[in-house]
């Protein structure tokens, strides 16, 4: 496999956001990744500004290769997504996406974890994002083995809850299963070029819960999802909050409910995907 990564950044008027997240790729320690930067119809281009574009440049001399474009109208988070991958696929030959958000920071260590991850045999790896304005405490891992982030369903395919622990601190260094991501993850392309399975385009722009629609998928493809409870990423505005719209709380209200049939569809297809996922990690820890 091919470990080069196209890293893909869609932003929408965070410049400032923008700029500290490039210099904190320039410090990755791992460094074999090129860019894909798409600007969503920003009301000042992104590379309008001075400090965006010495960025950018910095990283091409520094062996990156730097895509760019630029849309006219906003197109929603997933679309957005969908875009972005769809751009990657046709310009690149690299096995390996990391779709970041336009809000946040990556420790140094980020890349080269969530690589090993998928070296480990995961199919996507995410982080953790720690919550910043709130008091920081730490977990132990064995609290939430086999699966951390758990999501759960009844037996009729209704989704009871969503697990966040990828919110919190751990004590533990080391990669846990989990049955879907939070914030910006690696995973391979084939995903996409193989499974098929793209993000979820009939959510409304502010693309609230757009990352448990693309994990499902991929948990009913039987593909798998890990969590290094010390690859960390920070974000500036809540990880579920980050849009600025006056009516957030109703544009999300909306996505849950169309997660909340979607699911049920997944349901009546695969059966209580959820659980038999959880039983198969069960049995390989045992094993």
């Amino acid at each position: 496999m091919n470990k080069r990564i196209d890293l893909l950044l869609a932003t929408r008027n965070r410049p400032t956001e923008v700029g500290l997240l490039l210099q904190s790729l320039r410090t990755q320690i791992y460094q074999d990744y090129d860019i894909f930067l798409l600007d969503d119809a920003s009301t000042t281009p992104i590379t309008n500004y001075y400090f965006i574009v010495y960025l950018l440049n910095r990283l091409k001399c520094e062996g990156h290769k730097v895509y760019i474009k630029r849309n006219n109208v906003s197109n929603g988070i997933s679309r957005m997504r969908n875009q972005m991958v769809k751009w990657a696929c046709e310009e690149s030959s690299n096995d390996l996406i990391c779709r970041v958000d336009d809000d946040v920071l990556v420790e140094p260590d980020f890349l080269e974890r969530l690589v090993t991850g998928i070296e480990e045999g995961y199919d996507l790896m995410s982080g953790i994002t720690p919550p910043l304005a709130q008091e920081m405490w730490k977990r132990n891992t064995t609290h939430v083995k086999p699966l951390i982030s758990k999501c759960e369903m009844d037996d009729k395919g209704n989704l009871l809850k969503i697990g966040d622990d990828c919110g919190y601190g751990y004590l533990q260094d080391e990669i846990i299963a989990s049955d879907h991501f939070r914030s910006s993850a690696l995973y391979k392309k084939s995903i996409h070029t193989k499974n098929n399975i793209y993000y979820f385009d009939g959510l409304t722009k502010c693309g609230f819960r757009e990352e448990e629609f693309f994990s499902f998928q991929i948990i009913c493809a039987g593909l798998r999802i890990g969590v290094d409870t010390q690859a960390i990423v920070y974000h500036f505005l809540t990880p579920s909050g980050g849009d600025k719209r006056s009516n957030y709380a109703e544009l999300a209200k909306l996505n849950h409910e169309s997660l909340i049939k979607y699911t049920k569809k997944l349901f009546d297809k695969h059966g209580n995907f959820l659980k038999k996922y959880e039983e198969m990690i069960i049995n390989e820890k045992k094993e």
